[in-house]
């Protein structure tokens, strides 16, 4: 993609008015939930629980009607959020994919599947790192059938049944060489996305759990560039760090 300077001015604007419009549907989502008070609920349980026992169970209906009243407006679309999508229909808002697809219809921004599949390919490096002591056979088939997952949208549970079937391993091994060759092509797509559309330094980011590494749990919100991090997002074995944009 061209990054020239008015390319650069438009993803931004782009990116404000997207901003804009979310901030927009947010506040009218909340306002509307904000509606919903169980005041009533409360005070007429209060009252059912100082009848008598025997008069209780004859009483609750009435609780319970009050709580599905109290909770009447969460369950319409707020008007107020109608609005706003169509206003952004009828201004034409574009993304930051769409302008950047129009500067470069080549990209397939928004075609995840295709991203990490074509990103399975720029991992072979790493893939022939982990096993190292696997024929070439092997590393090309788990590619391939990796590469095809991806593309038809399967779960790490359905990929590890291909695996299984084709490379002949232990199931245990075939969840593990699925689940962290999809993790590894979804991150290596998103740090390819980030990187067209002109993102030079980004935050990393982790699960925040006990799963992470040590060493990934120290570099939480720290910022790197490209190629000034030490390793990036998401590479690592069954990694599930990832890579936020810094603007």
């Amino acid at each position: 993609m061209p990054q020239t300077p008015e390319a650069r001015r438009l993803i931004t604007q782009a990116h404000r008015r997207e901003d804009a419009h979310l901030l927009a549907a947010r506040g009218a989502v909340l306002r509307q939930f904000r509606r919903a008070t169980l005041k009533a609920a409360e005070a007429e349980l209060h009252r059912v629980l100082a009848l008598p026992t025997g008069r209780r169970r004859a009483s609750l209906p009435l609780v319970l009607r009050r709580i599905d009243e109290a909770m009447q407006p969460t369950r319409t679309p707020p008007a107020e959020l109608t609005a706003v999508l169509r206003r952004a229909v009828r201004d034409r808002v574009l993304t930051a994919d769409d302008l950047v697809k129009l500067l470069d219809p080549t990209l397939k921004l928004n075609d995840p599947a295709s991203l990490q599949a074509r990103a399975v390919d720029r991992q072979r490096a790493a893939m022939n790192g982990y096993w190292a002591k696997e024929g070439k056979r092997f590393r090309d088939d788990t590619a391939r059938t990796v590469r095809e997952a991806l593309r038809q949208g399967l779960t790490p549970d359905k990929a590890a049944d291909l695996l299984q079937e084709r490379l002949g391993v232990h199931r245990s091994r075939a969840v593990l060489i699925a689940q962290d060759q999809m993790l590894t092509a979804a991150s290596r797509a998103g740090i390819d996305r980030l990187r067209t559309v002109g993102v030079k330094q980004f935050s990393w980011e982790t699960q925040q759990d006990r799963r992470v590494r040590p060493a990934h749990q120290v570099l939480q919100d720290q910022v790197f560039t490209w190629r000034s991090a030490p390793e990036l997002p998401g590479q690592a074995v069954l990694c599930r760090c990832f890579a936020a944009p810094v603007t």
